[in-house]
């Protein structure tokens, strides 16, 4: 369920690997610096697939559903589990025992998508659980940008 940084980068390389960030676009291209990172961009290799497109998006939003949102995706359900295979089709996880390697930030977004994965059936995503910080502050690992 969970990988460590030796495990992630031993993973680099093989195509048969995804390494899916599930930043917000300007963290994936490095144009949004976040807590300090001393470094910006990604892993090597890794697809942008932005948390937020597993969730539903409502244009109209009731401001007293007592739920969470975040500019109009409602953070209580994912969307239909055919719009979530498409997304992840469009990123090269057209199978669900594709080898999947989910990082954001520092998990918490990461770990929204591997639920996900577990809903749709997708047997092999894991967690980067220390995710971009952790990365982009070893020096001795790889940045794309």
């Amino acid at each position: 369920m969970v990988l460590g940084v030796s495990e992630v980068s031993a993973r680099l390389g093989p195509e048969d690997v995804v390494f899916l960030d599930v930043r917000d676009e300007s963290e994936f291209e490095g144009t949004r610096q976040m807590q300090g990172n001393p470094r910006l961009g990604r892993i090597p290799g890794a697809r942008s697939c932005e948390w937020r497109r597993f969730l539903e998006h409502r244009a109209e939003y009731p401001a007293d559903a007592g739920t969470a949102r975040d500019e109009g995706y409602v953070l209580e359900r994912f969307r239909a589990a055919d719009d979530l295979r498409a997304e992840l089709d469009k990123v090269g996880v057209s199978r669900p025992d594709t080898e999947v390697v989910i990082y954001c930030q520092k998990s918490h977004r990461a770990s929204l998508v591997y639920l996900a994965f577990q809903e749709l059936g997708y047997t092999n995503g894991q967690v980067y659980v220390g995710s971009f910080r952790e990365w982009s502050k070893r020096m001795d690992l790889p940045v794309e940008a």
